[in-house]
């Protein structure tokens, strides 16, 4: 007789993952259910089979986690509390009751989303093209000139040289290079500002950061 697959026997009967995607199925059948019987309450206006309203009830409810992508609320089975698994079900249940409507409204997010990446993909594609091949010139500026920096503020200035020649950035891509907070970033780009190290400027409705000329030319008076 085979031995079973520890995995697989790990996942199907001691996984918080496995539970909590029964937890999803359950929520979204009872959804679905309701869904039949909220909107058609009677039995000429019934258009479509219990069937459907389940397979759609479900359908909503395990998309659920990807709705919460879009949201400050993060949700791990492992460590999650009794309150946590209660709103986790009470929004599978009206996602459920709604799928039809829900599932529409996340697909289109989900559309914009990729589209909103490939876009600022291509712009920042295009700023290096743009970009490429400036030429550095220091002799503008005399040490005397500079205000030496430190901390925060030399760690972002030194992040936006070192993505050259692409010399315009988002405040989310600088905190992913430094590490920081993204409250700590625009602070400290704020302070940059006022030394005139980087411009900010607004593309397409969004904020952008530039390394100026002066800012590029600190790196060669301080390291």
């Amino acid at each position: 007789m085979q031995a079973q697959n520890p995995v697989f026997q790990q996942f199907f009967f001691g996984s918080d993952l496995f539970y909590t995607i029964i937890m999803l199925v359950i929520v979204g059948l009872l959804g679905g259910v309701i869904n039949y019987f909220h909107e058609f309450p009677s039995q000429e206006d019934k258009q479509q089979t219990l069937l459907q309203c389940l397979f759609l009830g479900v359908g909503a409810s395990l998309m659920i986690p990807l709705f919460l992508k879009f949201t400050s609320f993060k949700f791990h089975p492992e460590t999650a509390s009794t309150e946590d698994f209660l709103q986790i079900i009470g929004l599978c249940l009206i996602a459920s009751i709604f799928a039809r409507k829900f599932i529409t409204s996340i697909g289109d997010k989900v559309l914009m989303e990729q589209l909103k990446n490939k876009i600022n993909s291509i712009e920042e594609g295009v700023e290096e093209i743009v970009t490429e091949g400036y030429e550095e010139k220091f002799a503008d500026f005399k040490k005397e000139d500079l205000k030496e920096i430190a901390g925060n503020e030399f760690l972002i200035l030194e992040a936006m040289k070192n993505k050259l020649p692409q010399k315009r950035r988002k405040v989310e891509g600088l905190t992913e290079d430094t590490q920081l907070s993204e409250a700590d970033v625009k602070e400290s780009l704020e302070k940059l500002l006022d030394y005139a190290y980087v411009d900010h400027l607004v593309v397409n409705k969004m904020d952008r950061w530039e390394i100026t000329k002066k800012g590029r030319s600190y790196f060669h008076y301080f390291q």
